[in-house]
């Protein structure tokens, strides 16, 4: 019989019954079912359940059967000596990083793997290089703690000054509210949509200015901080009458698919003013959308829908 492989071990009762025979058939059962990396294999497959939690969930999404039977042949080939290429033994364990008291550990449970008689020495070792890997997990668990929290900051700032720089495209000169509303429609169109960065569902607004100005910074950082609570009933569109198109202007760079309407509020000259129709955007009468009303905001300056529609908004 061919010695087994890291993704094909024996359990352990059948390591048990192999080294409770007698020393000749000892032997014997330790060169088929324990033969070379599969000694090493099966120390791995001890060693994983006394890995703390986090550390084993490192290993065990790595340890593949190929994975594990490669890593039994490193650690196996490790044991015999200084030769040993330690430089594949650190691709190997994916610790490339590990210095030489980690490498000494890992070198002397090896060697215990290597000349276990029976099956409590091969706990015992199996013990050992459990010490190990939980160094080689704490470490690289620190390190990707260091990463996610790299990541975490840098999409922050990207998005806080994407954020902002929409604020003040969409409603400068705006009341805050107004500010406040427009930018809570991005932030929902955001969780609609799974996503945790502003860049996914920016098209859906005006490019972002290279230099908002403070209240659009100020704002933004509120929004992003969970510091506003949503007054705007989940909408997740939003455009302002007043600044669409008014009927016999230019309409180039709009979309004014959705026809004319008459806002309050929104016409020429101030007290009084001379109310004009104004162009609105197709997507303002598609019939799954829902029109939300809010008292606090102004209509000509946020007209506000939520999207009835299953799955991503676009």
């Amino acid at each position: 019989m061919g010695q087994r492989r890291g993704g094909d071990l024996p359990p352990l009762g059948d390591i048990s019954s192999a080294y409770d025979r007698q020393a000749t058939a000892r032997e014997a059962a330790l060169g088929g079912a324990l033969a070379g990396s599969s000694r090493a294999a099966y120390a791995i497959h001890a060693a994983v359940p006394l890995l703390s939690p986090d550390t084993r969930l490192v290993f065990e999404q790595q340890l593949t059967p190929s994975v594990r039977a490669n890593l039994g042949d490193v650690l196996s080939e490790y044991a015999k000596g200084p030769g040993m290429d330690t430089a594949r033994f650190r691709s190997a364990f994916g610790a490339n990083s590990l210095g030489d008291a980690a490498l000494a550990d890992l070198r002397e449970s090896a060697t215990r793997v290597r000349h276990a008689g029976t099956l409590a020495a091969m706990r015992a070792a199996a013990a050992k290089l459990a010490a190990a890997m939980q160094a080689i997990g704490a470490q690289r668990l620190a390190g990707t703690a260091r990463g996610a929290k790299q990541g975490v900051d840098a999409l922050r700032q990207a998005n806080f000054v994407t954020l902002s720089g929409i604020l003040h495209t969409e409603a400068r000169g705006e009341d805050r509210n107004v500010m406040v509303a427009m930018g809570q429609t991005l932030l929902n169109r955001m969780t609609r949509n799974g996503t945790a960065d502003v860049a996914d569902v920016k098209r859906a607004y005006g490019p972002p200015h290279p230099k908002p100005d403070q209240i659009s910074r100020e704002v933004a950082m509120d929004l992003l901080e969970g510091r506003l609570p949503d007054t705007t009933q989940g909408a997740t569109h939003y455009y302002s009458p007043k600044n669409m198109p008014w009927e016999g202007a230019s309409t180039t760079g709009f979309d004014v698919g959705g026809g004319l309407e008459s806002v309050p509020g929104v016409g020429i000259g101030k007290d009084p003013i001379i109310p004009k129709k104004s162009y609105r955007p197709t997507w303002s009468i598609d019939p799954r959308l829902t029109r939300i009303v809010t008292p606090s905001l102004p209509e000509a300056s946020a007209r506000l829908f939520r999207s009835e529609a299953h799955g991503r908004v676009r």
